[in-house]
């Protein structure tokens, strides 16, 4: 598990007064067959798109915005304050509704309030990811949960674009499996799973100073196609590229399908 969710989790194995973990939102019981994505490498990138006032992601969470798993957990570590955030991310009614927890000097606490991410086809993300909240709490603090929500799109458009974004898979901690194994004294289904690290990853440049020259197999303009939103690299930076038509209507309509496989030299 993530270094938060392991955490978390490891308060299941202890006696309820020995617990350190505040929970007044109930997320201890909930962290149960969770799938964990850990951020703290793009997290800087992350503030970048929610700095720039969200706008180019919630247009391509149109597409971006689902989630992997039904009980997926998003965690990252501030690399200022050193503190790591956690979030439960379920999907209900077209949103996924978020219990959030934070561990910092002092405090070890799930957030007091739930709050909702917009997911694609839902009528929050047409209404420009408008967001709902749970609980009660203090007015000035609206911005921030607005911003928290549009960091989490922003995650899940991390997490669904495979193409430039690495992934390292690590395997369930071992000891807490054997112990939450053994409190529920049953056999049957592992309570963990592996968890995913997401990693930037930039394709190194291809040596092709021996090769032939070639002419390339496609010369001229395309026919009209439709490109997808998608996140690139250029000049250093993340950008945003938002879903439009691209090629010459002359030369015809291309339409494409996509179609999801997995990856045979992954494991789940």
């Amino acid at each position: 598990m993530t270094p938060l969710a392991y955490q978390i989790v490891k308060e299941l194995t202890l006696p309820i007064r020995d617990r350190t973990f505040s929970d007044p939102t109930g997320l201890l019981p909930r962290m149960s067959d969770i799938h964990c994505f850990e951020l703290s490498e793009v997290f800087a990138l992350i503030v970048q798109l929610v700095a720039e006032g969200g706008k180019p992601i919630i247009a391509m969470a149109r597409e971006t915005s689902f989630l992997p798993a039904s009980r997926t957990w998003v965690e990252w570590k501030d690399p200022d304050s050193g503190e790591r955030s956690g979030f439960l991310l379920e999907e209900l009614g077209g949103v996924a509704w978020v219990c959030g927890a934070r561990r910092a000097e002092g405090h070890f606490a799930s957030f007091p309030i739930e709050f909702t991410v917009p997911l694609a086809g839902s009528s929050d993300m047409e209404r420009d990811g408008i967001v709902r909240v749970k609980g009660k709490m203090p007015e000035e603090h609206n911005r921030a949960v607005s911003l928290l929500s549009l960091a989490l799109t922003g995650a899940l458009a991390f997490i669904n674009t495979p193409k430039i974004i690495g992934r390292r898979q690590h395997m369930p901690h071992r000891g807490l499996e054997r112990r939450l194994v053994a409190q529920r004294r049953a056999i049957g289904k592992f309570p963990l799973h592996a968890w995913t690290e997401i990693k930037l990853h930039v394709t190194p440049p291809h040596d092709a100073s021996g090769e032939k020259s070639t002419e390339a197999h496609l010369t001229g303009e395309r026919a009209l196609h439709f490109c997808r939103a998608h996140l690139r690299i250029r000049l250093g930076k993340l950008e945003v590229v938002r879903g439009h038509w691209r090629g010459d209507a002359s030369l015809g309509i291309r339409r494409s399908r996509y179609v999801l496989k997995a990856d045979g030299s992954a494991r789940a």
